[in-house]
């Protein structure tokens, strides 16, 4: 058996080439239809990008994944919704919010005012880590394209509506022993 980094069909039938069974972990977080998905729909595989932070992180007292919200929250049944939003930025988290809210019944538009998604996965320069995340970045515009998101490069939302935007900003933290000492940390941290 192989165990480790089985994040494709081209990695799982390398391993299989040299022994019985592959153990799959991390993919199966990422996304649990990993088994079916490798033979009949490889190009929406979420992909696994080797992180190690939520699914080893146990501070929470749960396995979670980086690159997939739903992991511990499986037995929430989705709500149903109808109408239209708008999706305001094509990062990370855009695309995720754009492909949950779809999940959802929502007719969703996506502004993006680059020439392409991904964010700042565009401004990785490490080759190493570009091929760790892009297949992420493949995925996205798979799935959204699959699901019937609209997605408008190089345009700006001016419309009306509520707007829910991540902030990219460190959090105030005050400089205190009792605040330093305890085990509060900043998502940057």
């Amino acid at each position: 058996m192989i165990v480790g980094s089985m994040l494709n069909a081209d990695s799982v039938e390398r391993a299989l080439e040299a022994c019985e069974f592959v153990s799959i972990g991390r993919g199966m977080l990422a996304d649990p239809a990993f088994a079916s998905k490798i033979i009949s729909s490889p190009q929406l595989l979420r992909p696994c990008i080797r992180c190690n932070q939520a699914c080893r992180d146990l501070s929470y007292g749960e396995v979670r994944c980086t690159v997939n919200p739903t992991v511990g929250f499986e037995y929430r049944s989705m709500e149903r919704y109808s109408g239209e939003i708008a999706i305001i930025g094509g990062g990370v988290q855009g695309l995720e919010a754009a492909l949950f809210a779809a999940k959802t019944g929502l007719r969703v538009k996506l502004y993006e005012s680059n020439d392409s998604i991904g964010g700042q996965l565009n401004m990785i320069k490490d080759e190493y880590k570009k091929r760790a995340f892009m297949p992420l970045l493949s995925y996205y515009r798979n799935a959204l394209e699959k699901i019937g998101v609209d997605v408008e490069l190089g345009s700006k939302y001016s419309g009306q509506g509520i707007y829910c935007l991540p902030l990219i900003q460190y959090p105030e933290i005050p400089d205190n022993a009792s605040v330093v000492e305890s085990n509060i940390y900043a998502h940057h941290d």
